[in-house]
């Protein structure tokens, strides 16, 4: 009775299997803006509203669940020295990226951070001084008291990501199980550190998010697929039973 025996055992054992669901927010310089002032900062108006769906029972059990959250916070433009001295140094733009509303648990807020060197001449005094910065950056204030802060083609960019996970015995992981699906909030910050006083700039911020819900689950074999199997295995021994009379 052996093989029909292993048989079984197989086909009651199920298989694994993985289903994974992604939601994007692609990088577009509308969903976050920093303008010049300092410090300055946008919550993340526009963000469309997510949704990731539910694990459905009725693919299997479901044996763990993996909740991954990752950022990419991007910024181009310019800076300003308005000092009557050289300056030198570093400044930052900092973001604050968090997703909250998940049917269980919480994940920790992302905060990818730009930095920036400089080495800028006295201030010019030629003019662009911040009340004739206005809202977009503008090239003609470019000389050596100021500096480009990466480009529209090419801007500069810094990412994070970190990830929630619930396995079997963990209370949150019947909370992932039901049909349609669940709708996380996000919000964006992005803000200038500044320095001092004499450090302007006109620096636009947007950013990327990507949600992904990872369901592992066991298959469990339908009463038709288990007769089946049985039904192999028991030709499979019938076989093996001539075999050895012969």
């Amino acid at each position: 009775m052996l093989a029909p025996i292993i048989v079984l055992v197989l086909a009651l054992a199920g298989r694994a299997a993985t289903y994974t669901d992604t939601y994007s927010i692609d990088a577009n310089p509308a969903v976050t803006y920093t303008p010049w002032t300092h410090p300055s900062e946008l919550t993340g108006d526009g963000i469309p509203d997510p949704a990731l769906e539910y694990f459905n029972t009725s693919l299997g059990t479901l044996t763990k669940v993996t909740f991954t959250f990752s950022t990419t916070l991007y910024a181009f433009g310019f800076v300003d020295n308005e000092d009557a001295s050289s300056a030198s140094g570093s400044t930052s733009w900092d973001g604050t990226v968090s997703v909250t509303g998940l049917p269980a648990g919480t994940v920790n807020n992302l905060s990818p951070q730009i930095t920036f060197s400089y080495n800028l001449a006295a201030d010019e005094a030629n003019g662009d001084d911040e009340d004739s910065f206005g809202d977009e950056p503008n090239p003609n204030w470019l000389g050596d008291d100021s500096a480009e802060v990466g480009s529209e083609s090419s801007p500069l960019s810094a990412s994070a990501s970190t990830s929630l996970i619930f396995v079997t015995g963990d209370a949150g992981l019947d909370a992932f199980k039901g049909t349609g699906s669940f709708g996380p909030t996000i919000d964006m910050d992005a803000a200038f550190a500044g320095e001092g006083s004499f450090l302007n700039a006109n620096v636009t911020t947007y950013g990327s998010v990507s949600l992904t819900v990872e369901y592992e689950y066991t298959v469990v074999p339908e009463p038709g697929e288990i007769a089946l199997w049985a039904g192999l295995g028991l030709v499979g021994f019938a076989g093996y039973r001539r075999c050895r009379k012969a």
